[in-house]
């Protein structure tokens, strides 16, 4: 409701009869320590009173634990106003004895006192803004089941009545911490050093002062000269002395610190042609002022040319010399080579490299370093000469079925041979190297994969007296395919490959090359003379096979042969057959098979062991079941009957027991899908084929 509401807190421990508020204190006993008192606004209560702590006095009935002890409190809260009852008195309240359980504290006589030893005398000033060492007495309060890691260092400028200030939270309870005083004017001021994590504290004994420091003042004069590239000179000069004074520039170079003004300072390690901003603070106690500032600008950095004429020579796979023309105003060059960042420092107009990579492309960098000051860079390209720069280096490549890359360089390539026309394009320049393969087959293909616009060209004869034989550039950065058509077997065939420019710079780049065979399958395959049992398969050859796979499915025999036509024999009647033919090509090359179907008939007459009578199958369409009928058939005492599918599938056979005078057999066919099949009876070396339809 808003009333003014008043706490008590009581010490909640009592003692025998007749005990005595200074009797000898006995571990463990439970005899009051601290009186009861009016009760105030203010729901905190200092253990002894503040007003005794702060005057150094003892009032009867309050002293600190000297033993080890519990200790037991309640709070009594007390409504005393309202409007009703103007002038009489209490009218409610609660406090916190039983049934509500009071606050149990305890003390140990193995820690404390924990005392505050500095400030701690009459006669201490502090200036506002200062930095000043706080001490106290930790007295084994870290420990012995005190425990407490951390304290709270305030500051009360009332004499030590209130501590509003918090100068250092939850600081290590080591025993010393500088603190920052506040820039506040007191003659009355107090420390207290509390736990941060339990209930015990104390206080300075004495009132000290604090004084206000005076106004942290920039310099008022600052002035800057004898500027140079790289350095320059401050003059500071400021109306009242500081404790220092802190220089920084912006953009940062180093920071300096001046304590003494006026001062000539020299700010050094300036970049030059850079504008600066020289900024100045007075440091005063804690406290800084604003900046005083001023700006100016180093002086521009001579004038530093690059080289010029950059020129490689004397290049082989392994070496190269730079040559360039000087800069007059240059001390030195430096030289870094890439790959590998090599460096070297020249005075003179030539570099030489060692130790390199044939068919790389390297990168030079010149770093002029002038004499006066300022540095410039120039760079260049050049590539190391390949192994097989030249046709009589031309490197072996050995022809296989698939692709099999071998890594080649353009970089660093010379031009053998005067570029030609390929698909459509001319080069500007041809920067050529060489390769060479034995052909292995009529039809050969190389490929190339570059990372340039690269140019495939075919030649025969020999190196300084040779003849292109054809040359592809379709692609541009990627794969080009030069397929030949007409060379022989065991002849000895030269490939370059240069990249295409429509300039005269050198172009760096890596690529792979192979040499495949091209072996192509045989064509207009036709089948003729089919039997029940043989066939004739024709085709027309292909240019690189040197020999033919022929295979059938149903499988029967595989034949390999030279020509066409080939003769298939032992073949099933009234069975589809596919025939596939591959070329076998040179270079162990193999083309895709090509394909041709026939059927062959289905015998219609009887042979001799079966002219004795005639064979039925009935019904037929048959559902489900039918009925074998075979006449007599002399000495033969068994037959095969297979039911075969019209793919030429076997799908039900059995072994019949033959009868002297005709025998009769029945067939299941639940099982068999509706369709026409093909019943194929075998004794001895004759057979017969019956028509059979399943519903």
């Amino acid at each position: 409701d808003g009333d003014v509401v008043t706490y008590c807190w009581e010490e909640y421990d009592r003692t025998a009869t007749g005990g005595s508020p200074t009797a000898t204190q006995v571990a463990g006993s439970t005899s009051p320590l601290f009186r009861s008192f009016y009760p105030t606004t203010n729901p905190t209560r200092y253990f002894p009173r503040l007003s005794d702590i702060i005057g150094n006095t003892t009032t009867l009935g309050e002293r600190l634990p000297t033993v080890t002890r519990p200790l037991t409190f309640r709070l009594t809260l007390r409504d005393r106003f309202t409007t009703a009852n103007t002038g009489m008195g209490v009218v409610g309240g609660v406090n916190s004895g039983l049934p509500i359980l009071p606050l149990t504290l305890s003390s140990t006589s193995a820690a404390g006192p924990f005392l505050v030893t500095a400030p701690n005398a009459a006669g201490i000033s502090w200036v506002g803004g200062s930095s000043q060492t706080v001490t106290w007495d930790v007295a084994g309060t870290t420990a012995n089941n005190v425990n407490c890691a951390t304290v709270n260092i305030r500051l009360s400028t009332d004499g030590g009545l209130t501590y509003p200030t918090l100068l250092l939270a939850s600081t290590a309870n080591d025993g010393t911490e500088a603190i920052t005083v506040p820039n506040v004017a007191s003659t009355t001021a107090r420390i207290m050093v509390e736990a941060a994590d339990n209930y015990f504290f104390d206080i300075s004994n004495a009132d000290f002062a604090i004084t206000s420091a005076a106004p942290c003042v920039a310099p008022t004069s600052l002035a800057v000269s004898s500027i140079t590239a790289t350095t320059a000179n401050v003059t500071i000069v400021a109306p009242s002395p500081a404790g220092s004074y802190t220089v920084t520039t912006t953009p940062a170079t180093t920071t300096y610190t001046v304590t003494v003004l006026p001062t000539l300072l020299t700010l050094t390690g300036l970049t030059t042609g850079v504008t600066y901003t020289v900024n100045v603070v007075a440091n005063c106690g804690g406290t800084t002022s604003t900046a005083a500032t001023a700006t100016f600008s180093t002086t521009a950095p001579p004038v530093c040319n690059e080289v010029s004429n950059v020129t490689f020579t004397n290049v082989t796979g392994t070496s190269a010399t730079l040559n360039f023309t000087a800069t007059s105003a240059a001390a030195s060059y430096l030289i870094t080579l890439l790959p590998g960042n090599t460096t070297q420092t020249v005075t003179g107009t030539t570099a030489t490299f060692t130790g390199l990579t044939p068919g790389t492309g390297y990168t030079v960098i010149i770093q002029t370093n002038c004499s006066a000051g300022g540095i410039t860079t120039t760079s260049a390209a050049f590539g190391t000469k390949p192994a097989n720069d030249e046709c009589t280096a031309a490197i072996t490549l050995v022809s296989n079925p698939t692709c099999v890359p071998t890594a080649g360089s353009a970089s660093g390539a010379t031009q053998t041979l005067a570029p030609v026309t390929c698909s459509g394009a001319i080069s500007a320049t041809a920067a050529d190297v060489w390769y060479s393969f034995v052909a292995v087959s009529p039809r050969q293909t190389v490929r190339l994969v570059s990372t340039f616009d690269g140019v495939v060209e075919v030649l025969s004869g020999t190196c300084g007296s040779l003849t292109s034989l054809g040359c592809v550039d379709a692609a541009g950065v990627g794969t080009e395919n030069l397929t030949l058509t007409t060379l022989t077997i065991g002849t000895t065939y030269y490939v370059r490959v240069f990249p295409y420019t429509d300039n005269t710079t050198p172009v760096f780049g890596t690529f792979t090359i192979c040499v495949i065979p091209v072996c192509a399958a045989p064509t207009a395959l036709a089948s003729s003379n089919i039997t029940a049992t043989t066939a004739t398969v024709s085709f027309t050859a292909s240019a690189s096979a040197t020999t033919y796979i022929v295979t059938t499915n149903p499988v029967t025999t595989t034949q390999t042969v030279t020509a066409s036509p080939v003769t298939l024999t032992g073949l099933t009647a009234g069975t589809q057959y596919t025939v596939s033919i591959q070329s076998n090509c040179p270079g162990n090359a193999v083309a895709t098979a090509a394909t041709t179907s026939f059927t062959t008939p289905v015998a219609t007459s009887v042979k001799s062991a079966f002219g004795a009578g005639q064979v039925t199958v009935a019904p037929n369409p048959a559902h489900g079941s039918f009925t074998l009928r075979l006449p007599a058939l002399g000495s033969q005492r068994t037959l095969q009957a297979t039911l075969v599918n019209v793919l030429g599938q076997a799908v039900a056979s059995t072994t019949i027991a033959l009868a002297p005078a005709g025998t009769t057999a029945e067939f299941d066919i639940h099982n068999l899908a509706p369709g026409v099949y093909m019943l194929r009876l075998a004794t001895g070396n004759e057979t017969v084929v019956q028509r059979l339809a399943v519903e």
